[in-house]
């Protein structure tokens, strides 16, 4: 019986294991197909307001172009002495944008500058930062400059997020940039020559 019931118990632990792997595959599967997440945090900082789902709906055609150093520092001075923590802020706005992205019906697109990004984001008009390292060139003491923002093309109107290392307040200022979008671009076919 000993032997009976080893294998009935060794039979059912690997019915068991083989079902677990089975309901975590069906899930991933799932999960492909159906989109969800949960806001648990207490100001809903991670749900877009209904104000922003509507601003982005009413363009069509919004080209975002992100600029992220590649090697950001993990801290950088806030003034007074302080320092802000920017760990993962570069990934937050990603995330942000890519909420809007979801609700504005494939009408927003976003591209991530690759190379060359600080030069690139000199020339879209972000503002460059600096951080604690620095290195001699040419006998002078350089920092070195990264970027995080992102620029905004609606027809033939841009704007940009100059400096992005609030997440708190990335959607007021996304928002805030879609509606001055839309409300420039509507002034703009208004006027007549």
């Amino acid at each position: 019986t000993t032997t009976k019931s080893g294998r009935s118990a060794r039979t059912n632990a690997w019915v068991m294991v083989l079902s677990i792997i089975g309901i975590l595959v069906l899930l991933n599967v799932l999960g492909v197909w159906v989109f969800g997440k949960v806001d648990v945090t207490q100001n809903q900082r991670y749900t877009l307001s209904d104000v922003s789902k509507e601003a982005v709906k009413a363009l069509d055609g919004v080209d975002v172009q992100v600029f992220i150093s590649e090697d950001l520092p993990p801290t950088v001075a806030a003034g007074y002495g302080q320092e802000r923590d920017i760990r993962g802020v570069g990934r937050e706005l990603l995330d942000k944008l890519a909420e809007y992205q979801s609700y504005s019906g494939g009408n927003l697109s976003i591209s991530v500058v690759r190379d060359q990004i600080e030069e690139k984001a000199q020339e879209a008009k972000l503002e460059l930062f600096t951080g604690k390292s620095a290195q001699v060139e040419a006998g002078r003491l350089e920092f070195k400059k990264y970027a995080l923002g992102a620029t905004f093309q609606y027809r033939n109107q841009m704007e940009v997020f100059p400096l992005a290392m609030e997440p708190e307040t990335f959607e007021f200022e996304i928002t805030k940039i879609l509606l001055r979008l839309k409300e420039k671009y509507d002034t703009s076919t208004g006027m007549k020559d």
